[in-house]
């Protein structure tokens, strides 16, 4: 389907220090949008505002995202709220839905149109392992719990007054993101690179695990972020974005394919187990351990329905020469 074009329009991301945050603000600006910006700390400007260009086109206002009028100073003539914003593992618990509420009363004050970046936490990867829009969340630890419940508050909100629009995914994928699982699995030594695998396995089975590279993920967002205001009559839309679903050893042949040296080791969950008696943050790190003991896919026909050519997914080799500094060849 072919998206129509439109005058520029105004964004404003919450989050932007974060891998999410980071992609989609780039993609805002690279498709002619306006952005706004709220940073806790107008001194430490993500990355990809670093150069001059950028400055200049990005609107910066300082504030909290868990304060409602900070929120509501940044909110004033946008179209777009992009929700990007996550706290550490270990305040999930004390942070994430209070962080969440003044970006969706904003939301639906102003008839704002949200963008969410949706997880896998919410399921459990035994009933079912494959999930779509229509799967019930079966959130199997406290964090899932919780981001049931951010869930159903954006449903609420597309009932009073918002344009919700969620999309979901598994684990980003992207270059110099400390909070990119890749950036602790994958490193470089003299001669080759080495790939620590974390699945747990049992019985010799391969563990498959869901990705999305990052920029991917931005371009397939904005894409849906059109389609859903033009030809979605609903308040509330959910997509699930399949990205790569992957194992160990598809990552392994990727790098054999592409001429790119590779070593494979054990990721050092006994290591976590041993620090987490003492850190808060890895302690709920070892909880989602189940990720990579169970495969949880995510099935994808309805956006790859919608966007047609304009869906957009990297195969595993392009992926692999980004990380390991080749440019990607289409």
């Amino acid at each position: 389907m072919q998206l129509q074009q439109r005058e520029a329009k105004t964004a404003l991301i919450i989050g932007g220090n974060g891998t999410f945050g980071s992609a989609v603000g780039q993609e805002l600006l690279a498709q002619g949008w306006k952005v706004k910006v709220l940073l806790r700390n107008n001194l430490r400007r993500p990355k990809w505002m670093a150069s001059t260009a950028t400055i200049a086109a990005v609107q910066i206002f300082t504030g909290d995202c868990s304060v409602l009028a900070d929120v509501e100073r940044a909110a004033q003539e946008v179209d777009l709220l992009v929700y990007a914003a996550n706290p550490s593992y270990s305040h999930w618990q004390q942070q994430a839905f209070r962080m969440l509420e003044p970006s969706v009363i904003m939301a639906e004050k102003l008839q704002l149109q949200i963008l969410f970046p949706g997880n896998i936490y919410a399921y459990d990867p035994e009933i079912p392992p494959v999930i779509d829009e229509f799967s019930e969340l079966t959130p199997p630890t406290g964090k899932g719990v919780i981001r049931q419940a951010m869930e159903r508050r954006l449903q609420r909100a597309g009932a009073n007054g918002a344009t919700v629009t969620l999309i979901r995914c598994g684990d980003f994928i992207a270059k110099d993101s400390a909070s990119s699982w890749m950036q602790h699995l994958l490193s470089a030594k003299k001669s080759h690179w080495n790939l620590a695998n974390p699945s747990v396995n049992s019985g010799g089975k391969d563990h498959y695990h869901s990705y999305v590279w990052v920029e991917d993920l931005a371009k397939n967002a904005l894409a849906l972020v059109d389609y859903d205001s033009q030809y979605n009559g609903n308040s509330f839309n959910q997509w699930c974005d399949p990205g790569l679903f992957v194992s160990h050893q598809d990552w392994l042949q990727a790098f054999a394919k592409s001429d790119i040296p590779v070593k494979s080791s054990n990721f050092p969950w006994w290591g976590l187990k041993l620090m987490g008696l003492f850190s808060p943050e890895i302690r709920e790190v070892w909880k989602m351990r189940y990720l990579w003991r169970q495969s949880l896919a995510l099935e994808g026909s309805k956006i790859r329905r919608a966007l047609g050519e304009r869906y957009k997914c990297q195969s595993l080799g392009q992926v692999v020469r980004a990380l390991t500094g080749t440019e990607i060849r289409n």
